[in-house]
């Protein structure tokens, strides 16, 4: 007797405990559901294409000069990159976006990759749902993704050699460039 008291109450606490996961499940999915909905606007739905740019640690004006450059190119080509760092009206993780962005069924993601085992699950989901992923800075070896952009310390001392003769070619002054 006393044995069947306790798997009926086991029974009870496994049913709910499935029972809150699920209904949990569904609201951050209908939460996807809400913010992919407004992720598409009116500007977004002009392009053939929609591409999604998504980072996580470097700083906003990094980001912002990437983002500028490249939207500048895909507007040439009909397309439309959205930041989606800087768009969604609440924090979201790297990883959240990277969902969203996959929910949302989008052209095309371009993300700051890392080394862990979420990110990189994702990147292969998102391939498999015939979205491509580049990632740029940092690489997610062993996602699947598309293709990597990086930069060399070649590449990095070209842009400041660059800046240093357009600093000069602007400035009356001498100035120092400490590398």
């Amino acid at each position: 007797m006393l044995k069947n008291n306790i798997v009926r109450i086991v029974l009870v606490i496994i049913v709910l405990i499935t029972a809150s996961i699920t209904i949990s499940n569904l609201f951050k999915l209908n939460n996807y559901k809400n913010v992919t909905e407004s992720i598409s606007d009116d500007d977004k739905e002009k392009y053939k294409n929609h591409f999604v740019m998504i980072y996580d640690s470097m700083d906003y004006k990094n980001w912002e000069h990437i983002y500028e450059s490249a939207n500048a190119y895909a507007m040439e080509h009909d397309a439309y990159i959205e930041l989606l760092s800087e768009s969604l009206p609440t924090d979201y993780t790297k990883e959240e976006m990277l969902e969203l962005a996959i929910y949302a069924d989008v052209d095309g993601i371009i993300i700051e990759g890392d080394s862990s085992e979420r990110i990189k699950t994702l990147i292969y989901e998102a391939e498999n749902k015939g979205i491509p992923v580049v990632t740029v800075f940092t690489d997610s070896m062993g996602s699947g993704r598309s293709s990597f952009v990086g930069i060399s310390n070649y590449d990095v001392g070209y842009m400041l050699a660059n800046e240093a003769i357009q600093n000069l070619k602007t400035s009356r002054t001498k100035n120092i460039m400490v590398l």
